[in-house]
């Protein structure tokens, strides 16, 4: 199973995904969510919207890493599996993504 495994990422040539307007909606999505559920309460008030806050709240805040949510989006616009072998981190991201996010491990397999 490995063998192949290697084989399978070694041939295939690197994309580049580029954010576009569809993958910026999905993260504006997502970190609304992130925000409602995981927001400090103090910044949340009835009617605002994250981004008009005086105060940003950050991706710490938000128990997330900015690159992730990135990634997370790109994955839920073109509905591609997430391959990863750490879920742990992404956890607040797999809630708020519900069905939308599809996410496997292929690390399970191997081992």
């Amino acid at each position: 199973m490995e063998t192949s495994f290697r084989q399978f990422i070694h041939g295939i040539a690197p994309k580049e995904f580029l954010i576009d307007k569809h993958v910026t909606q999905d993260y504006g999505r997502i970190r609304a969510r992130l925000f409602e559920k995981y927001g400090p309460k103090e910044k949340k008030k009835k009617g605002l919207r994250p981004e008009q806050l005086v105060d940003p709240v950050t991706s710490l805040q938000l128990k997330i890493h900015e690159n992730d949510l990135w990634i997370v989006s790109q994955t839920v616009t073109r509905d591609f599996v997430l391959v990863t072998n750490d879920r742990r981190s992404l956890q607040p991201l797999i809630e708020v993504a519900g069905d939308e996010l599809h996410v496997e491990n292929w690390a399970e397999e191997i081992v």
